[in-house]
């Protein structure tokens, strides 16, 4: 059949008709099996998204055929569509906010951190990174580690189901930098035990430099203050002496 032939034996446009074919040729030069995903007209008179299955069957002695198999998949693609979108605006948001979500699989010490500052908005291998506690302990500034590892010991025992804390992380380019993490127990067994903790890592660094620049700026307010004070101070003692002697 031609093109056009085979369109209008389908009820499908000349266009289709045309991928039809194309996809037929195909599969006679492979000769078993193809699987793909194509469009094909609807009742409603639109084109669906269609998961097909073209298969040669051979007789023996009688003519061999293509057995078409399809699955409309329109609403499933539309759906999948409408997830990547949303994902790739949260990873946006997570970008912008600075926040790393994170799942730490105990039973595995496995940690899961969905970083989308590192570069890889959209890119779920770049996004992802696994590392274990004792990486993240390594890390840690030596300073913040025994207030972190009393609550991590904490939430191990069961003493506590979420924790927050600030700390301090070393990074590689511009050394420490200020966090806060928050984590909660999210899957326990059936004793109790925690085997999953799900949280949430900010970066604060720009709000404790902000909260040292305050500090730094009182106390020079309060030498500024303390200095005037010893400075009228000074000034009033041979005054007072001079007018005395007059």
């Amino acid at each position: 059949l031609s093109n056009r032939e085979l369109s209008l034996v389908l009820n499908v446009g000349e266009e289709i008709g045309k991928k039809f074919q194309e996809d037929n040729d195909r599969l006679l030069k492979k000769g078993d099996f193809l699987i793909l995903e194509d469009y094909f007209p609807h009742v409603d008179k639109k084109p669906h998204i269609t998961s097909t299955i073209k298969t040669i069957i051979k007789r023996k002695n009688k003519t061999s055929y293509i057995l078409v198999t399809r699955w409309d998949i329109s609403e499933l693609i539309a759906i999948q569509r409408k997830l990547e979108l949303s994902n790739r605006e949260l990873s946006l948001v997570l970008n912008v906010g600075e926040i790393m979500p994170w799942t730490w699989d105990i039973s595995k010490n496995e940690i899961s951190i969905y970083d989308a500052t590192n570069n890889g908005v959209g890119n779920p291998e770049k996004e992802c990174i696994v590392k274990t506690f004792k990486q993240m302990e390594s890390e840690i500034c030596p300073n913040d580690l025994p207030k972190f590892m009393a609550l991590h010991d904490d939430i191990l025992s069961g003493k506590i189901d979420k924790y927050s804390a600030d700390y301090r992380a070393y990074h590689t380019d511009i050394g420490y930098k200020w966090f806060t993490i928050h984590g909660v127990v999210s899957k326990r067994d059936k004793n109790g035990k925690a085997l999953i903790i799900t949280g949430a890592t900010y970066d604060i660094s720009g709000r404790k430099h902000i909260e040292q620049t305050l500090i730094e700026a009182k106390e020079s307010d309060r030498l500024k203050s303390a200095f005037i004070s010893n400075m009228s101070h000074e000034i009033r003692t041979p005054l007072n002496a001079i007018v005395g002697f007059s």
